[in-house]
């Protein structure tokens, strides 16, 4: 982290561009139509770039040609129907922006963070597009590592298409400025269910955080490869720890060197989520060297204890003149003492001390903060903050109290709600020992914390207690259920804040969270109900895996034959009397080919058994499925090797190649027998077939797919399938085929285990933004502040949203580019700016003469 004279720097930067009288959200300056006009030369730049790569694989000479065409044919079908719901959430965005008092936009909510996501996608895609057509047939280039990135980012395309269509369906049946579907707990769920056909892998791998900026890339990308070896030691035993550490230690270079396998772990991770496990990672920072290593690099300071708050009564002055009494919390843990920490960065007159060597004193601050963690409910405690409350105590010169509650699911709401309005009771009584004077009085905290912060001053008004001045909630989670929001779908693609994780957290904090039978049952009538609609859940989608190119080794063992390119083929069964399917024409290029030409051959179907794809006429599995643990392991070593771009030839003369026209056609005949056998349809092997052929049918296929978006009649589970054959669809077999009344019975059964819409609805502090009017009127100036890539940033803007309907102060500070958790992140310009930003606002909140500061710069 920067300096404190870099800190400073920083801060009069802030600080001259905030009224005195009120703090005013940051405004990005936007264009609109520029913005616009940015889409469309993506989307053109990006069509311009794939029609060049058709054509250059049209001839599908071998392996490397085939799978390139299949990616581009990809690309090209998705590109219309991205580009259709871009333009329909592009339209309907502006309507859902928060509105200040004065007259304001803060150009801010889940519709835009998608929209500004899928740009930086669509320009990473364009990107190794045009340096695949730079770098191709160069000296260096390496085609496996060009289609690798090609391929990851057509399959994060095709989970972005997904994703916005439906936040396009979400748009039209939210009324604005309404972003959250908690309404209807039955279409959330339905939604839940439709974003589970998203294949994460790709957005883990080598996808990973593309959305963010390029400081923040390499933080993520060494959290993620932490989170998948950690889950190594997790499930490990613990009978060796020494060589449990090396084997966690391996599997995070083999991430590193791998980035698809990573991806397939952290989404087999986060889809079977246990909230024990985040719990201990999120816990990690609570060993005792990151403790230690806290304090080495982060601002030193003279108080740093913790103390205990006594489970007795506590009796506070009221505002009214009288007094209230309040008793220890009881529920789940019974009575026990709650543990604080204090933090200053002087010794103040008061304040315990139990340090080696006792600094000088200097008089109480008039300021205190309260702080409250974040950590998702479950997990971490005031140490774990620890870095930037030392840097809040120097800038802000006053004491800091943060509050360990207790964290579920061991201790579910309303545990920790009672202990941070005891503490807050226990803090007005004992300002003195605090080292305060207690003149202004603040509440922060960030995620979870962000919660606390804003309830406890609903409690505090409730209970006639004095408000804090402020409060300041960093993230807040303001809705604890399991609705949706358009902004929650980036958990699908965050690598802080999964969605696995994020429900799970949200769940364990309500005392919803099902056990694993009811988990297990909730997976069954998942897939039950996708199958039937067609789709294939992302456990059986292989990304794309290099083969292995043809050694000279391998060719004269083979006598130069294609043995890698053209494995075999089991033969059909004898008693097996299914007909082939009818095969379509060959392309008129092969059917008029004259002796001495070079046939066009059609490309080799490929085909699917038992959801498991099998590529016929290749070597490796089809371009864009994931493949199983196992087989992740035996290519582990072949994924970065070059291709062979030659093709192979058994025989050079061309009077022959007539006939071996003719035994192509023959040979696609008795593949195609084998596949029916297997007990696939004709509908699978058109669709294939369609999904492997040349550009000639593929405006037909976007203007059906178009169609389908439009006309859909459910928005949560809609008619048309996605372009990409080849992305997780395919056609239900007899025994999936479920009635309309069976699918309804399914979803009854589902919805019947998620308990939390019920306690949300009906208790009025565990979700603020929908706690009743009486309790929100009346409460201090509640600063809100969000991130633009945080799945929780509909929870804050909807936060203002209501408090700004009631005519309560509220502000809103949107922090561009930056991910959910940023106050515990460091290392970059672009977070040090934050830093300054809420230390500037934090400070206009405590009102610090200009003379302290003047004093503090001339000290410096």
């Amino acid at each position: 982290m920067a300096d404190s004279n870099v800190l400073k720097s920083l801060y009069r930067d802030f600080k001259s561009q905030i009224d005195p009288k009120s703090i005013q959200p940051s405004v990005t300056v936007y264009d609109r139509e520029k913005e616009m006009m940015a889409f469309q030369k993506l989307f053109r730049d990006i069509r311009l770039q794939v029609d060049v790569g058709l054509k250059l694989h049209q001839m599908r000479r071998n392996t490397v040609d085939s799978q390139f065409h299949d990616v581009f044919t990809e690309i090209d079908l998705l590109l219309e129907p991205v580009e259709t719901a871009q333009q329909s959430i592009f339209e309907g965005a502006p309507k859902f922006d928060f509105v200040q008092p004065d007259g304001t936009h803060v150009k801010a909510n889940g519709f835009r963070s998608l929209l500004c996501v899928l740009k930086e996608l669509l320009s990473c895609l364009l990107y190794y597009l045009q340096k695949y057509a730079r770098d191709r047939g160069g000296l260096f280039y390496n085609a496996a590592d060009s289609l690798s990135n090609i391929t990851a980012h057509a399959r994060a395309l095709q989970g972005m298409e997904r994703i916005c269509y439906h936040a396009n369906a979400l748009m039209t049946v939210n009324d604005s400025p309404n972003l959250h579907n908690s309404g209807d707990m039955r279409r959330s769920l339905l939604s839940l269910l439709y974003t589970e056909t998203v294949c994460r892998d790709a957005f883990y791998g080598r996808c990973l955080g593309f959305q963010y900026s390029q400081g923040l890339k390499p933080i993520l990308q060494f959290l993620a490869i932490a989170m998948a070896s950690y889950e190594d030691w997790y499930k490990g035993t613990k009978d060796d720890p020494i060589k449990q550490l090396l084997n966690s230690l391996l599997k995070g270079g083999k991430y590193i060197q791998h980035p698809t396998q990573r991806g397939v772990k952290i989404a087999e991770l986060t889809d079977d989520c246990s909230i024990y496990f985040a719990k201990a990672f999120w816990s990690l920072t609570e060993q005792t060297a990151v403790k230690t290593a806290v304090k080495l690099v982060s601002q030193s300071v003279d108080v740093s204890e913790t103390l205990e708050v006594p489970a007795k009564n506590v009796t506070v002055d009221s505002v009214n003149g009288g007094s209230v009494t309040l008793q220890p919390p009881f529920s789940d843990l019974g009575y026990r003492p709650i543990s604080v920490s204090l933090i200053s960065h002087k010794l103040r007159d008061g304040q315990p001390f139990t340090g080696y060597k006792r600094p000088p004193t200097v008089p109480p601050s008039t300021g205190l903060i309260i702080h409250f963690h974040g950590g998702g409910f479950v997990a971490q405690s005031s140490k774990s903050h620890e870095f930037y409350l030392r840097w809040w105590s120097k800038e802000l010169d006053c004491p800091i109290l943060s509050v360990d509650y207790s964290l579920a699911p061991e201790a579910p709401y309303p545990r920790a709600v009672d202990e941070c309005i005891f503490v807050y009771a226990w803090a007005l009584n004992n300002l003195a020992f605090l080292g305060t004077t207690g003149e202004r009085i603040i509440l922060a905290g960030d995620s979870a914390g962000g919660y606390f912060s804003i309830v406890t001053a609903m409690k505090a008004k409730q209970l006639k207690l004095r408000l804090p001045d402020q409060v300041f909630a960093y993230y807040p989670a303001t809705l604890i259920s399991s609705a949706v929001s358009p902004s929650r779908f980036l958990s699908l693609m965050d690598p802080l804040l999964p969605i696995g994780i994020l429900l799970s957290c949200l769940q364990a904090y309500t005392g919803c969270l099902a056990s694993e039978e009811v988990q297990k049952r909730r997976k069954e009538i998942r897939d039950k109900i996708l199958a039937a609609k067609g789709y294939v859940i992302p456990s059986t989608c292989d990304p794309y895996v290099a083969p292995k190119p043809q050694t000279r080794w391998d060719k004269m063992k083979g006598g130069f034959q294609r043995s890698q390119t053209t494995p075999e083929v089991p033969s059909a069964p004898k008693d097996s009397k299914a007909a082939p399917p009818a095969r379509p024409p060959p392309p008129k290029s092969t059917r008029n080919a004259s002796v001495g030409s070079k046939p066009s051959r059609p490309p080799p179907p490929s085909l699917k058994n038992g959801g498991k794809a099998v590529s016929i006429g290749s070597e490796s599995p089809s371009v864009l499925f994931k493949p199983s643990a196992a087989k992740l392991e035996e290519h582990e070593e072949e994924e970065n090797e070059v291709f062979e771009s030659k093709d192979e030839k058994t025989s050079s003369i061309e009077t022959g190649q007539s006939e071996t026209q003719e035994s192509c056609k023959e040979e696609g005949e008795e593949k195609e027998s084998e596949g029916d056998e297997q007990g696939l349809t004709e509908v699978d092997l058109k669709a294939e077939q369609q999904s492997d052929s040349n550009c000639t049918g593929q405006a037909e296929t976007q203007e059906d797919h178009r169609q389908s978006i439009t006309s859909s009649a459910s928005p949560f589970f809609p008619k048309h399938k996605s372009p990409g054959l080849r992305f997780g669809m395919k056609v239900p077999s007899k025994e999936e085929t479920l009635s309309e009344e069976e699918i309804e019975a399914l979803i009854e059964e589902v919805m019947a285990t998620f308990d939390d819409a019920d306690i949300t609805l009906k208790d009025p502090f565990i979700s603020p933004v929908n706690s009743p009017d009486e309790l929100l009127k009346g409460l201090p100036l509640i600063n809100i502040i969000v991130c633009s890539l945080d799945p929780l940033l509909d929870d804050g803007i909807m936060m203002a949203q209501r408090l700004k309907s009631l005519d309560q102060p509220v502000t809103l500070t949107v922090m561009e580019n930056l991910s959910h958790g940023y106050l515990s992140l460091t290392g970059t310009e672009q977070l040090n700016a934050a830093y300054a930003k809420s230390i500037a606002m934090m400070k206009q909140a405590l009102m610090v003469g200009v003379q302290q500061e003047n004093n503090s710069e001339k000290e410096s």
